[in-house]
């Protein structure tokens, strides 16, 4: 497999060069890390052949690979934390369409890492619930409506969610690891909080339409009151007036479906078993 500190990525602004994508640094600002689930459709001996491949031809993102066990020919990309500026930069596109992978969004997942650090215990709360206040816009834009997909990799619960706001509210979230993975919102890495719920994004608008949904919460719930920090209407105010930053949320929460969504934020989706 490849290894994570093989290619010097210091030349891009933003990015970690030699830092894992689960190791996040504890600093105010907010550090993504990725792990994208793909399944293999050139042929390779084996992987190690596909991720040389990989690496040789997309030189800049400074990729390694793992194998994923919960796919049948599965490969999981892993990135350096990188900020949102350093993402707007790399041309997904090509990674997306050339890799030799196919990312279904169903059976593929995408894994983001947010450095704990880029939270107080309050900023955390807001932006918590405010994925769970409003799960049919949030599933909505993970773009993924198996119920398999989240009972078994990334459950939505109640339980889940008592425990979390209790633990937020007991301590430090910058320190606290609690529960198993499988959960929608993984607090089990030292360093980051893993959101698991997201589809595996098989364009670079739907890929980029999640790190800025990310980005636009973590910005919004920051700085609103806690009072207004659910209201899907207000983020999606926030969103209209910086659509510049983030033209792909913009134009996927402007589509047909996305305005459904938006008018129905609450709206439990049958498919999560919730």
């Amino acid at each position: 497999m490849l290894t994570p500190y093989e290619v010097d990525t210091s030349s891009i602004r933003g990015v970690l060069s030699g830092i894992k994508h689960d190791q996040c640094p504890d600093d105010k600002t907010l550090f993504i890390g990725i792990e994208k689930e793909g399944e293999q459709i050139d042929s390779y001996d084996d992987s190690d052949g596909l991720g040389l491949d990989i690496k040789d031809r997309f030189r800049e993102f400074d990729l390694w690979n793992t194998e994923d066990g919960s796919l049948n020919n599965g490969f999981e990309i892993h990135t350096h934390p990188m900020t949102f500026e350093a993402y707007k930069m790399l041309n997904w596109a090509d990674l997306i369409e050339e890799s030799g992978l196919e990312f279904h969004n169903e059976s593929c997942g995408l894994h983001l890492h947010l450095n704990r650090g880029s939270f107080t215990g309050l900023h955390f709360r807001k932006f918590f619930n405010f994925l769970y206040d409003n799960l049919n816009l949030t599933t909505f834009i993970a773009d993924r409506f198996s119920s398999d997909s989240f009972s078994d990799y990334a459950r939505f619960s109640e339980h889940d969610r008592k425990r979390a706001n209790k633990n937020i509210a007991r301590g430090d979230i910058r320190r606290h690891t609690w529960g198993d993975k499988y959960t929608a919102i993984n607090f089990t890495h030292s360093k980051t909080i893993e959101l698991r719920f997201f589809g595996g994004s098989d364009s670079e608008h739907k890929f980029m339409t999640k790190i800025e949904f990310v980005k636009a919460l973590h910005e919004y719930t920051r700085d609103s009151s806690l009072r207004d920090s659910s209201s899907s209407d207000r983020f999606f105010g926030y969103v209209s007036r910086e659509h510049k930053t983030y033209p792909n949320l913009y134009r996927e929460l402007n589509s047909g479906a996305g305005r459904t969504a938006r008018n129905n934020p609450t709206l439990i989706p049958h498919y999560l078993n919730y």
